[in-house]
């Protein structure tokens, strides 16, 4: 089936997204686990299937309030990182927050504001568009025609590295390949205009996003690493389906933040968005590193002056991360 593309500049990919989400009055997170009886102990790790290929189903989540302590030395390092990099001018503001993934303890570090989420946007259109196949298979497979727009990749520092091609029909996978894997805002423009805001509108339902200022999103790192617990957790999506998000995000292009954090052969989903406000760079890079005893999520989102900078802080911030998690392990290596 063809349908006609969106004509607009590939600049509105995303605010169409974001209207779509701004149009949602109100925003319920999913409901709330029974409380469990008094009599019975809670489990200090999460309770879980056991990992499928990129995602670990979780069962039943502890209370995490009394493991955060164990983690207070780890932030005082990443802040400590963090003012020591402000200082020297490689970013005006950043935050950072960390979760481990299998047992819950977590923190946030760094400028507790909001920031301008980007291309980040495209990670719950992703989320939206798999929803949709659980009951629509053959929405996938659904061509689109690209006609051409304007050539966004001057106001670009990480050019797609296989845009799309003028007079060319697109699989709704493939741009969502486009999308995901080379942050083509081309191909979210794309589907944006297909989706209608359906896939949006099914994002609402798992995650309370902070109401729209001026037609723009802004979220905390962790009000957005909260698309890749659901991901790991494989609590919205089927299992099948989180398996295929995260197969597209471990292949993203971006290997300058995160990715440059951590040794070669660890595996990282992430998804990157940058843009540029009157002078000021934007730089956040997110999502799970699969450290081999302790997968964890990371996002890290920060503001500067030089694009160089803030990926060379991101990525510092990656192996700090790294290396604790490394230590602890040893220390108190997993049950």
């Amino acid at each position: 089936m063809m349908r006609a593309p969106m004509q607009g500049r590939s600049r509105a990919a995303l605010s169409f997204v974001g209207g779509a989400i701004a149009g949602a009055a109100a925003v319920a997170l999913l409901p709330a686990r029974p409380p469990l009886r008094p009599v019975r102990i809670r489990p200090t790790t999460d309770v879980r299937q056991g990992t499928i290929g990129l995602v670990n189903p979780l069962l039943e989540c502890p209370e995490a309030g009394a493991l955060r302590s164990a983690l207070a030395p780890f932030r005082a390092e990443v802040e400590t990182l963090l003012a020591r990099r402000i200082r020297a001018g490689a970013a005006t503001r950043v935050s950072v927050y960390f979760r481990d993934l299998n047992n819950g303890p977590w923190f946030t570090a760094g400028d507790p504001h909001e920031y301008r989420v980007a291309s980040l946007l495209k990670v719950p259109l992703l989320i939206g568009y798999l929803k949709r196949a659980e009951t629509d298979p053959g929405i996938l497979q659904r061509r689109l025609s690209y006609v051409g727009g304007a050539d966004a990749a001057d106001a670009q520092n990480v050019v797609p590295e296989h845009p799309l091609v003028p007079g060319q029909s697109y699989t709704t996978w493939e741009l969502l390949e486009h999308a995901v894997v080379y942050s083509d805002n081309e191909a979210a423009a794309l589907l944006a205009s297909e989706d209608g805001g359906q896939s949006i509108e099914a994002i609402r339902r798992l995650v309370e996003f902070p109401p729209f200022r001026d037609g723009n999103l802004y979220l905390t790192p962790r009000n957005f690493a909260a698309m890749f617990r659901i991901l790991y957790n494989a609590s919205y999506l089927s299992i099948a389906g989180s398996e295929r998000a995260l197969g597209l995000l471990v292949r993203s292009a971006f290997r300058d933040g995160l990715v440059a954090g951590v040794p070669s052969g660890v595996r990282v989903a992430n998804k990157f968005g940058e843009r540029m406000d009157d002078g000021v760079v934007k730089l956040h890079d997110c999502g799970i590193v699969y450290h081999p005893a302790k997968p964890y999520v990371l996002c890290v989102m920060s503001e500067g002056t030089r694009f160089a900078d803030l990926t060379h802080l991101i990525a510092e911030v990656s192996r700090l991360t790294f290396d604790e998690v490394s230590r602890q392990a040893v220390q108190k290596p997993a049950a």
